[in-house]
């Protein structure tokens, strides 16, 4: 299997066997300051060097519109990786890459939309639904993101969580000009995310 061609991933996982089980995890890198395109790939580096992930496929690079308030476009891709820590362990390694990058948070979760050098959230956890006053999976959000929905759908890989909406808003997605495709998975960027994923 060529690794631009990631197989459709059925994701059904007993709760009670999480913590032994490594969990397929989607997360969703944007950035709309600086040198964007950096970001991701920094970002995406500090990943694969943590012993608690293993990185497996990514989309293409998206650019969408600024989403809850005005500004410059975003850069935006999805990651899937493989995971070994619970969901509370991954949120805080996520903030800790984001604070090495240089991001500053308020520490609300619900804060406002602003600027930011990059955004590393958790789409989904394998079928693992989790809603808490720090963490909510699968990302509340998701569903109404165009700039998560259409690299999910290149990668082929959604979640099968009770009650979830993904499946059908996937169905009913249209096109739409606040995401559009900047850069497909061209060699020289697979063979570096494909480095990445020796390095780990």
């Amino acid at each position: 299997m060529n690794a631009d061609e990631p197989s459709f991933y059925i994701l059904s996982v007993n709760f009670a066997t999480m913590a032994n089980s490594p969990q397929i995890v989607a997360l969703a890198l944007g950035s709309n300051l600086g040198n964007k395109l950096n970001y991701l790939k920094q970002a995406t580096t500090l990943i694969s060097k943590s012993a608690s992930f293993e990185l497996l496929h990514t989309s293409s690079i998206y650019k969408s519109k600024s989403h809850g308030f005005t500004s410059d476009s975003f850069l935006n891709n999805v990651i899937l990786i493989r995971c070994i820590v619970n969901p509370n362990e991954l949120l805080s390694i996520l903030k800790e890459i984001e604070k090495q990058l240089g991001r500053i948070k308020n520490g609300k979760r619900n804060q406002v939309y602003t600027d930011r050098i990059i955004d590393i959230d958790i789409i989904f956890y394998g079928n693992i639904s989790v809603n808490t006053s720090e963490l909510i999976i699968p990302h509340p959000e998701a569903t109404n993101r165009n700039f998560v929905l259409v690299p999910l759908l290149e990668l082929k890989t959604f979640p099968i969580v009770s009650g979830n909406r993904f499946m059908e808003t996937i169905v009913n997605l249209r096109a739409n000009e606040d995401t559009e495709l900047v850069s497909t998975k061209s060699k020289e960027y697979l063979d570096w995310f494909n480095a990445c994923k020796i390095r780990h």
